[in-house]
């Protein structure tokens, strides 16, 4: 009498492992064979623990700047851009002009006014950076066969973020500068045939950011060229020096209140109001401190030093 037995394709994904509910398993490798008759002709190529689903969480690797100064209306711009569905949004602007620091700051009061949405940052410098970063996304959600060596990391993260039983979610691509950066090879080594023949699998950054209503994607870049490839010319912020009483306010912030109102403005002017030399002059003025008087006469001495060092 024939068994009632059923084909197993090469391939299929397993579920959960009968006996078993608390493993998740791989790949099948090898031939189709006969359940029945398994032996020896395929191999699960892992095993995964299942884990407890994680809560949203805002996990960026910078802490906040408590002597963070508001420029205008500009972060009311940015949450407003942000809070529509499916957005991307991108900031624009010169080394130094401050684009990371409002994009860190906006993903705290995002994680303060909505504790449901996930927060995520991505290091867009190069492309094994952006792989490090959907690698520590899919870490932070815990999704399963992220440890799988055949696992795809950008369409698995890819698909977690379609997903909007997920909830919502904001993802950020700090320095995303070069155009060579968002071409990506796929985490899992494997080819495809193209019409040149065998070649590495490479497909763009912005296929592995699908459109959802419960996402949001922010982009920091100083060149709107490669800021482009990612989202639309109307979603491009264009991030100015600051103005020169912001300016005077942060570095009274980072300085307090030793040196005089002449000082600080001598010093904000001379560094043309950009807010990454004014954090540094600060912190190289109180490190000489108080070898280095804090005086305008000592300041101006120091302008052409920091000018050098910063510009």
């Amino acid at each position: 009498m024939a068994s009632n037995v059923t084909a197993i394709p090469m391939g299929i994904e397993l579920g959960p492992i009968s006996g078993n509910s608390g493993t998740v398993a791989g790949y099948i490798s090898g031939n189709a064979q006969l359940i029945g008759s398994v032996t020896e002709t395929y191999n699960i190529q892992y095993n995964e623990r299942l884990e407890t689903p994680p809560s949203p969480s805002c996990d960026i690797p910078f802490c906040r700047d408590p002597d963070f100064v508001d420029r205008g209306t500009l972060l009311d711009e940015i949450h407003e851009k942000c809070s529509t569905p499916a957005s991307r949004i991108a900031l624009v602007g010169f080394g130094g002009v401050g684009k990371s620091q409002l994009a860190i700051e906006h993903c705290y009061r995002t994680a303060d006014r909505s504790p449901e949405t996930w927060v995520f940052w991505v290091h867009a410098s190069n492309a094994a950076r952006v792989e490090q970063g959907y690698r520590a996304i899919a870490d932070q959600v815990k999704l399963a066969g992220r440890k799988d060596p055949q696992a795809d990391i950008f369409e698995l993260v890819s698909s977690w973020l379609r997903n909007e039983k997920n909830g919502k979610w904001l993802l950020v691509l700090d320095n995303a500068d070069d155009a060579v950066s968002l071409s990506l090879q796929a985490s899992n080594g494997h080819k495809i045939q193209a019409s040149g023949g065998d070649r590495a699998r490479q497909r763009h950054l912005a296929s592995y950011l699908p459109p959802s209503k419960n996402g949001a994607v922010m982009v920091t870049s100083r060149t709107r060229s490669t800021a482009l490839e990612l989202v639309e010319d109307p979603d491009i912020l264009t991030i100015e020096p600051m103005g020169i009483i912001g300016a005077q306010s942060l570095l009274r912030k980072k300085l307090g209140e030793g040196i005089d109102n002449d000082g600080i403005a001598e010093l904000a002017t001379a560094l043309e109001f950009m807010p990454l030399a004014l954090v540094q002059a600060a912190a190289y003025i109180r490190q000489r401190a108080p070898r280095c008087s804090t005086t305008r006469e000592a300041v101006f001495e120091e302008t052409t030093k920091l000018r050098t060092l910063f510009f």
